[in-house]
């Protein structure tokens, strides 16, 4: 992986992300630090692994409301592309440790996709995702 990007809420509750990790594999990619709210995080890292782990500070709810994972493939399945060219891998599922409903919104699945509209950092656009606090730290 060369770089995972994390839409950070907008519409509230911008400051949930600050001084969460994010994971390639076991290994730690970076430290998300002042995330700006409705903005991209980008933590850039040369690891390789086949999961990204978002996690929470210990105690903090874990929003967020979108995902981009940028890298490549490596082995025969999918086949790789040409070399020297980065591009966004898309996930087939996600876990979390918990789902925390709001209201009547519930979402748990971010979307990873390569459009992403203003809108899309909004709770009810359904692209954001919570937990509830965990005293290790929520993941996703």
């Amino acid at each position: 992986m060369k770089k995972v990007q994390i839409l950070n809420r907008g519409d509230c509750c911008g400051n949930r992300l600050n001084n969460g990790k994010v994971f390639v594999g076991s290994k730690l990619c970076g430290n998300i630090k002042n995330p700006g709210q409705g903005k991209w995080n980008t933590q850039s890292c040369n690891l390789s692994g086949k999961f990204v782990k978002v996690q929470a500070a210990p105690h903090q709810y874990l929003t967020f409301c979108g995902i981009k994972v940028f890298g490549r493939y490596v082995g025969s399945k999918p086949k790789p592309r040409p070399t020297g060219r980065v591009r966004m891998l898309l996930f087939k599922s996600s876990k979390l440790s918990s789902i925390y409903i709001a209201g009547k919104t519930k979402s748990s699945n971010p979307y990873s996709t390569n459009t992403f509209t203003p809108q899309s950092a909004r709770w009810n656009y359904k692209t954001c995702t919570c937990t509830k606090p965990d005293r290790k730290g929520a993941w996703w």
